[in-house]
């Protein structure tokens, strides 16, 4: 008799945690799964799907027409987390603002060192101020851009603008968006919200967790 309640009770104590991980894996949602944006559009507009699945855009590179440049440059973006923001000609004391906030999520780099910073402008000028932050050094880049075709284009389908009034179209100085290292959109932050660039930040680390483990 007693062998059969230690069989029971050791029954009992193995099938209870896999109980519990059944039920979190079926009526719970894994708020540490970061969402996919920019979907695949067809000609119609329509989002374009496999099956069920939504395919979304991704990017090996940016290619981008920079001011101090006589053609296109190539950003990588593959085996890398890019975080792309927009510092705009005249932006006064908010470019200090930004850049220091920049150098906060740039030393990231000592626990994830595929991190990169990528700061477009179209001010040419502020290419010399963004280097005594910082930028230009390993993982954090400053580009001029040109106002090409090419680079718009870029520039509409990452949804780093938005529209201003009329119809005239602006990159938005506050946004900073998140590619993960196979080159699809993660994530949009307001970098007037501290607690979305801690959000930024802390999504950052999920991705290199989940990178580092998929790959072990």
């Amino acid at each position: 008799m007693k062998r059969y309640r230690r069989a029971g009770l050791l029954i009992l104590t193995l099938a209870i945690p896999a109980l519990i991980l059944i039920f979190l894996k079926g009526f719970t949602t894994n708020h540490y799964v970061l969402p996919y944006f920019n979907p695949i559009l067809d000609d119609q507009g329509r989002v374009v799907r496999r099956g069920d699945d939504t395919l979304f855009s991704s990017r090996e590179q940016l290619m981008v027409d920079a001011l101090d440049s006589s053609g296109l440059l190539s950003i990588p973006l593959k085996n890398r987390f890019t975080v792309v923001g927009f510092l705009p000609k005249d932006c006064d004391d908010r470019c200090t603002l930004y850049l220091e906030g920049l150098q906060r999520i740039y030393k990231l780099r000592q626990a994830v060192p595929t991190l990169s910073l990528v700061t477009l402008t179209d001010g040419a000028e502020l290419l010399k101020v963004g280097n005594t932050y910082g930028m230009g050094s390993d993982g954090w880049s400053l580009y001029g851009l040109d106002t090409s075709d090419s680079t718009r284009a870029i520039s509409r389908e990452l949804n780093i603008y938005k529209n201003a009034a009329g119809t005239k179209t602006n990159y938005s100085f506050s946004r900073l968006l998140l590619l993960d290292s196979e080159g699809y959109t993660r994530g949009y932050y307001d970098f007037n919200d501290a607690e979305e660039v801690d959000r930024l930040m802390a999504e950052i680390r999920i991705l290199d967790y989940e990178l580092k483990h998929r790959n072990n």
